[in-house]
């Protein structure tokens, strides 16, 4: 009898380890998975979240965006003149721009986002769990990674070319337009240059993460996220005016 209920125990333990334990390999590449699927990940995650593997995958995502970009910095950074560096201090200060500050920026930046996350919400009316803010914060983060690598393959593409401009400015928000319309406003031009479409496209990934794992009405979860990218987005234009003050 004994051993009939010890397998019995075998048989109920056993697959729930092995859900979690899939679980938690499934979330090391939800990040990537979100660019095509972010309705499945989400459900998933609202399941069993697991806010570590994800934000370790995606701070992997970031290193290795950076390492991929370091030989396209390199070649811009030996082209312009006026920079006081040789080749062995411009490998290293991309080494520790790839591995240290890239992700560390990366990782700050999004645990704010998430803090912000469950802040506003909360303000709202609506008590969600922080680890799921951490996980829609982390898994939208991925465009943050797709952000960088277009701006690699825009400086590569010219650099095939034999074009290798330090002034290359690669725009990925829409301050381009204020050059069109020749229009000076600093502030314009700061606040566009955070609006493009890997900035909406994270703005709507919270979104979604908001309604499919909080169970959030559309117009309380766009109001969430917009809130919790416009304080950071404020504090970056601040910044960007006292420089040029």
């Amino acid at each position: 009898m004994s051993d009939a209920l010890e397998t019995s125990r075998l048989y109920v333990t056993e697959p729930a380890g092995k859900s979690a334990f899939g679980g938690a390999l499934r979330s090391i590449y939800a990040p990537v998975r979100t660019i095509w699927s972010p309705d499945a990940v989400f459900q998933e995650q609202s399941v069993c979240a697991h806010p570590t593997a994800i934000g370790v995958s995606v701070l992997v995502l970031v290193v290795m965006s950076a390492l991929l970009a370091s030989p396209v910095l390199r070649a811009v950074m030996e082209a312009d003149p006026s920079a006081p560096f040789d080749s062995d201090l411009i490998d290293r200060l991309l080494w520790i721009n790839a591995v240290v500050l890239t992700p560390l920026g990366t990782g700050v930046y999004l645990l704010v986002i998430a803090a912000l996350l469950w802040t506003f919400a909360l303000l709202g009316g609506y008590e969600i769990r922080f680890k799921h803010s951490m996980v829609i914060a982390y898994a939208a983060g991925v465009t943050l990674v797709l952000e960088r690598l277009f701006i690699v393959l825009v400086l590569a593409l010219h650099q095939a070319r034999g074009t290798v401009d330090p002034n290359q400015v690669v725009y990925t928000g829409l301050e381009f337009l204020t050059s069109l319309v020749n229009v000076d406003a600093p502030l314009l031009v700061s606040v566009l240059a955070r609006t493009g479409i890997f900035q909406m496209w994270f703005v709507v990934l919270l979104v979604v993460g908001l309604t499919l794992m909080e169970r959030m009405r559309r117009g309380p979860a766009v109001m969430t996220a917009m809130l919790a990218y416009g304080v950071p987005l404020a504090l970056g234009v601040g910044f960007d005016l006292l420089r040029i003050n």
